[in-house]
């Protein structure tokens, strides 16, 4: 995906500085009904997995904050199980390792410029915990992963991002899997 890149100058420059040290608040100008309003620019969340399609999904994510100098929030659910090297097992036996694996799934990110995030690792389903922490930090985007097959738009978008789609209170952006014609996100 090929996002616009906004003109910089010295003066983005010294407020991007400013908004790094939380002394500014970020607002995007918007035109509705012939007037100009501005609105404080929200969070993207994200959810990964360490799949591929994951991987795709925050590199987009991370495009779009930048893009939108928004913060980017990485969210992992951990159930009762999870992945650690390419194996299933117990999370709570394990949490170390997959807290080591998402801040190394994260790291994806600095492909597409972002050097900073806020990590999320949290205990739950993948679905409910992202609509939580969206909810939590009044996202105005979620973005996730498509991998799932089939007929049924379940199946299709895959469960996570269906049930998000159908459940989430802001835009979803379902990001999908890579070979598709007309396919462009580089990763």
């Amino acid at each position: 995906m090929n996002w616009p890149t906004p003109a910089r100058s010295g003066i983005d420059d010294a407020a991007n500085g400013l908004r790094e040290k939380g002394e500014l608040t970020t607002h995007a100008r918007t035109e509705r009904d012939g007037a100009m309003t501005t609105r404080a620019v929200r969070p993207v969340v994200v959810g990964i997995d360490g799949s591929n399609d994951a991987r795709r999904a925050l590199c987009a994510a991370g495009e779009i904050a930048r893009e939108r100098s928004a913060e980017l929030v990485v969210v992992h659910a951990i159930g009762l199980t999870d992945v650690v090297d390419g194996q299933r097992v117990p999370a709570e036996a394990h949490l170390a390792e997959i807290a080591d694996e998402f801040t190394d799934w994260c790291q994806a990110v600095r492909t597409v410029g972002v050097e900073e995030w806020t990590p999320e690792l949290r205990h739950g389903t993948p679905v409910d915990t992202l609509l939580r922490v969206a909810d939590e930090q009044e996202a105005d985007l979620i973005v996730v992963g498509r991998h799932g097959s089939g007929q049924r738009p379940e199946l299709l978008l895959g469960s996570t991002a269906h049930q998000v789609a159908e459940r989430a209170t802001c835009a979803v952006l379902i990001v999908p899997p890579a070979g598709r014609s007309g396919d462009t996100l580089q990763t």
